[in-house]
């Protein structure tokens, strides 16, 4: 079954995530048109890359998931969603406590924002989960419900021909 919000979402935080890796490392020009970044000193700036780095490639593997998933529900796409999503909301937060000691109240409300969107997010792509399993479930009870009428009606089917059907013999 296709999760739209699931391929939206991971190709969403995996486009943020590597825009904020580029800009981290300094690729994007500060200024007028460009991003201002703050001065880091470069333990920080490596630090900063990498995590986003890695937040871009565990939410690059949840989108190739989501594109080659055959529908079946293993569980596979939940497990990869919540590493990347608990990748990205760990980056969060550490930048988070970075840029608080550092930047007291310049970057706090964004920081906090990013963490409730992810969250958000998250509740979003496990709600398509659920559904999604609710309608297999569904679509599965569908096919019992067919194989138990259709064993009846071949009951039925039998006993009309052998005349075994009623207590007296007759057909009615």
């Amino acid at each position: 079954m296709p999760r739209p919000i699931a391929f939206a979402v991971s190709f969403f935080w995996m486009s943020a995530f590597a825009f904020l890796a580029v800009a981290a490392a300094g690729l994007i020009p500060a200024g007028p048109g460009g991003l201002n970044m703050p001065v880091m000193s470069g333990p920080v700036v490596a630090m900063f890359t990498i995590g986003f780095s890695l937040a871009a490639t565990v939410f690059l593997w949840a989108f190739v998931a989501v594109i080659f998933d055959r529908g079946e529900d293993t569980g596979d796409i939940d497990w990869i969603a919540r590493v990347a999503f608990a990748s990205a909301i760990l980056m969060t937060t550490i930048v988070l406590f970075v840029s608080v000691s550092l930047y007291p109240l310049e970057t706090l409300a964004a920081t906090i924002l990013a963490v409730t969107a992810l969250t958000a997010s998250f509740g979003a792509v496990d709600a398509e989960r659920r559904a999604t399993r609710r309608l297999a479930k569904t679509d599965n009870l569908d096919s019992v419900a067919g194989l138990m009428a259709a064993g009846a009606a071949h009951n039925t089917m039998l006993s009309a021909i052998s005349l075994r059907g009623y207590s007296d013999g007759s057909n009615r």
